[in-house]
């Protein structure tokens, strides 16, 4: 089914240029043809009447509308044209609520064509059959990011605050058995230490991940930064905020985002 997004569905709606061609010359309609329209807010069959289209029939939406209390935000750091249009796409096709372009440190690209974008998040929703558009804010420096429970996609380095989750934890190991197994360690030949520092770190790996997964799940929204990761002044500004790794490897800023939302689907 053809869909077309309309900024706000009433009983006959006049189409715009650019609508007018994707339905008579690209999709080649008829007048009489049904196809579906949509709002942030409502889903309609409606039929063409070039240059109108009449809405004859609401939609159940219930589950879809069920889904938009899930959406997550995200902030990226500008990234090269081409990739930050396939991520604006990518990001409305997995339920982004709303982009911030974020001007970071190290971005050295910066998008300024803000109209082609959200014109890239429209076909990227009426492709997908999502109901609404993410909105798009540009050029938002971090200092001036809206109060929420962001999480930041950065490795975590510190080990104090790993240290402070495990002693968090009842099944954690507490100090009297970590220095317990120091001295087993110490007394054991090179191989048996070799396995027991391979199940600690395989342990610790476990409870890391569990963190991760914990932090990212209590927030709203996700940053991701720039081709050249952040730097430690915006670091410093995001210090509020959980951490979470995505992934082992360094990721792209595009790729993470595919990642980050993945993980934040409902």
């Amino acid at each position: 089914m053809i869909r077309v997004y309309v900024e706000n569905i009433q009983d006959t709606i006049m189409l715009n240029a650019k609508q007018m061609h994707y339905l008579k010359n690209v999709m080649r309609c008829q007048d009489g043809q049904i196809i579906e329209i949509f709002d942030n807010q409502n889903e309609w069959r409606a039929k063409i009447s070039f240059p109108h289209i009449h809405a004859i029939e609401q939609k159940n939406i219930e589950q879809k509308l069920a889904t938009i209390q899930r959406r997550p935000k995200i902030g990226m750091g500008y990234i090269r044209k081409s990739r930050l249009e396939w991520a604006i796409e990518k990001a409305t096709e997995l339920g982004v609520d709303e982009i911030y372009l974020l001007m970071t440190d190290r971005v050295n690209h910066k998008y300024i064509d803000l109209r082609r974008l959200e014109r890239i998040a429209i076909e990227a929703a009426e492709q997908c059959g999502r109901i609404g558009v993410p909105k798009i804010h540009e050029n938002i420096k971090l200092s001036n990011l809206p109060e929420l429970n962001w999480v930041v996609a950065a490795k975590e380095e510190s080990s104090d605050k790993n240290a402070k989750y495990y002693e968090s934890q009842d099944n954690q190991i507490n100090n009297a058995q970590i220095k317990s197994q120091d001295t087993q360690i110490n007394s054991q030949s090179d191989s048996l230490i070799q396995s027991n520092l391979v199940e600690i770190i395989e342990n610790n790996r476990t409870h890391i991940e569990q963190s991760n997964s914990i932090d990212f799940w209590n927030g709203d929204g996700i940053l991701i930064g720039p081709e050249g990761g952040w730097s430690e002044n915006d670091l410093s500004l995001l210090q509020k905020y959980n951490k979470v790794q995505l992934h082992d490897n360094v990721l792209r800023t595009e790729t993470a985002v595919c990642a980050a939302l993945t993980l934040f689907r409902p």
